[in-house]
Protein backbone atom coordinates (compact mmCIF):
# COMPACT_ATOMS: atom_id res chain seq x y z
CA UNK A 1 0.00 0.00 0.00
CA UNK A 2 1.47 3.30 -0.85
CA UNK A 3 1.23 6.31 1.83
CA UNK A 4 -1.92 8.06 0.54
CA UNK A 5 -3.95 4.82 0.85
CA UNK A 6 -2.72 4.42 4.30
CA UNK A 7 -3.40 7.81 5.15
CA UNK A 8 -6.99 7.42 3.99
CA UNK A 9 -7.77 3.96 6.06
CA UNK A 10 -6.16 5.35 9.33
CA UNK A 11 -7.35 9.27 8.95
CA UNK A 12 -10.49 8.62 10.41
CA UNK A 13 -8.83 6.98 13.65
CA UNK A 14 -6.45 9.16 14.30
CA UNK A 15 -8.66 11.89 14.16
CA UNK A 16 -10.93 10.15 16.64
CA UNK A 17 -7.99 9.62 18.88
CA UNK A 18 -7.08 13.03 18.65
CA UNK A 19 -10.41 14.03 18.87
CA UNK A 20 -10.98 12.50 22.25
CA UNK A 21 -7.44 13.42 23.89
CA UNK A 22 -8.54 16.84 22.98
CA UNK A 23 -11.97 16.61 24.68
CA UNK A 24 -10.34 15.30 27.63
CA UNK A 25 -7.54 17.89 27.51
CA UNK A 26 -10.78 20.94 27.36
CA UNK A 27 -12.82 19.44 29.87
CA UNK A 28 -9.51 19.75 32.18
CA UNK A 29 -8.79 23.10 31.13
CA UNK A 30 -12.69 24.15 31.51
CA UNK A 31 -12.08 22.55 35.62
CA UNK A 32 -9.39 24.68 36.01
CA UNK A 33 -10.82 27.87 34.25
CA UNK A 34 -8.12 27.95 31.75
CA UNK A 35 -11.03 28.01 29.50
CA UNK A 36 -14.98 28.46 29.50
CA UNK A 37 -16.91 25.52 29.28
CA UNK A 38 -18.53 26.55 26.15
CA UNK A 39 -15.58 26.62 24.39
CA UNK A 40 -14.53 23.55 24.41
CA UNK A 41 -15.99 22.42 21.12
CA UNK A 42 -14.02 25.14 19.65
CA UNK A 43 -10.94 24.20 21.44
CA UNK A 44 -11.64 20.18 20.11
CA UNK A 45 -12.44 21.65 16.64
CA UNK A 46 -9.26 23.62 15.75
CA UNK A 47 -6.92 20.95 17.78
CA UNK A 48 -8.39 18.58 15.60
CA UNK A 49 -7.60 20.68 12.42
CA UNK A 50 -4.41 21.64 13.07
CA UNK A 51 -3.53 18.04 13.75
CA UNK A 52 -5.01 17.17 10.82
CA UNK A 53 -2.71 19.23 9.18
CA UNK A 54 0.64 18.48 10.74
CA UNK A 55 0.38 14.91 10.59
CA UNK A 56 0.26 14.66 6.50
CA UNK A 57 3.01 17.66 6.49
CA UNK A 58 5.67 15.82 9.17
CA UNK A 59 4.81 12.45 7.05
CA UNK A 60 5.72 14.26 3.94
CA UNK A 61 8.91 15.65 5.15
CA UNK A 62 9.88 12.02 6.43
CA UNK A 63 9.15 10.67 3.28
CA UNK A 64 11.41 13.29 1.36
CA UNK A 65 14.04 14.39 3.85
CA UNK A 66 13.85 12.70 6.84
CA UNK A 67 14.20 8.80 6.30
CA UNK A 68 17.32 10.20 3.73
CA UNK A 69 18.82 11.78 7.15
CA UNK A 70 18.40 9.25 9.66
CA UNK A 71 19.57 6.62 6.61
CA UNK A 72 22.72 8.59 5.83
CA UNK A 73 23.24 9.24 9.44
CA UNK A 74 23.60 5.83 10.71
CA UNK A 75 25.59 4.48 6.97
CA UNK A 76 28.35 6.85 8.93
CA UNK A 77 27.86 5.25 11.68
CA UNK A 78 28.81 2.03 10.52
CA UNK A 79 31.63 1.28 8.29
CA UNK A 80 29.27 1.56 5.16
CA UNK A 81 30.31 5.38 4.28
CA UNK A 82 32.60 7.95 5.18
CA UNK A 83 32.13 10.33 7.93
CA UNK A 84 32.80 12.94 5.28
CA UNK A 85 30.42 11.55 2.67
CA UNK A 86 27.62 13.43 1.75
CA UNK A 87 23.93 12.45 2.81
CA UNK A 88 23.51 11.40 -0.94
CA UNK A 89 26.83 9.47 -0.97
CA UNK A 90 25.83 7.78 2.65
CA UNK A 91 22.27 6.70 1.31
CA UNK A 92 23.78 5.38 -1.90
CA UNK A 93 26.48 3.68 0.39
CA UNK A 94 23.80 2.26 2.80
CA UNK A 95 21.14 1.26 -0.32
CA UNK A 96 23.99 -0.55 -2.03
CA UNK A 97 25.02 -2.32 1.30
CA UNK A 98 21.33 -3.72 1.79
CA UNK A 99 20.92 -4.58 -1.70
CA UNK A 100 24.56 -7.05 -1.36
CA UNK A 101 23.24 -8.18 2.15
CA UNK A 102 20.01 -9.42 0.64
CA UNK A 103 21.46 -11.16 -2.07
Amino acid sequence: MDIPAIWVLAKPIVEGQIRTALAGLAGSLATVGAIQGSDKTAFVSIGTGIAMYAIPAVWSWWDKIGRARVLAAVAKMNPVAAKSATTGEAVKAAVDAVSVAEK
